[in-house]
């Protein structure tokens, strides 16, 4: 879980890619869908595979993972427009136009948009072309980024 009272939390999708060897086309049955959050203060991350990107699956992904009261900043896609709706407050911005909202440039989804660089850096360092894998690989490193020192975490 992230994200509580006074706490701003960033929302987005993306997709994997696996391919064998990292060589050959990379077509729609070779990607998997991620939805992850990252929390502004804690730094505190969630990442969930999901088979459909769509509003449904992306609200019940989010009320799972996200504690009521928790600021939103995700992308203009209207799969998030319900969340305003049940219990968070949300903002947009607009990625075509701009990276920041042009009123209020504290709306961003910068951090997330890291967030996927770094993971999909370590994915291929871990040969992410095994599916089976993913899930392993995911877990670990939403714990590396939460025990940068894992061997100090594990002694104590």
């Amino acid at each position: 879980m992230i994200g509580g009272l006074c706490t701003t939390g960033e929302i987005d999708e993306t997709k994997i890619t696996k391919r064998k060897s990292n060589v050959g086309r990379v077509n729609d049955s070779h990607k998997e869908w991620l939805v992850g959050g990252i929390c502004r203060e804690t730094k505190g991350i969630f990442l969930i595979r999901v088979e459909r990107r769509d509003s449904d699956t992306l609200m019940s992904v989010i009320t799972e993972n996200v504690l009521v009261g928790t600021r939103l900043a995700t992308d203009c896609w209207r799969g998030y427009s319900r969340l305003a709706q049940v219990r968070f407050t949300h903002g947009t911005g607009n990625h075509s136009s701009n990276f920041l909202n042009s009123n209020n440039a504290l709306i961003h989804t910068l951090n997330v948009e890291n967030l996927w660089r770094w993971l999909k850096e370590y994915l291929k360092q871990k040969s992410m072309n095994r599916v089976w894998k993913l899930n392993e690989n995911l877990v670990e490193y939403v714990f590396r980024r939460k025990h940068p020192n894992a061997f100090e975490f594990i002694n104590n």
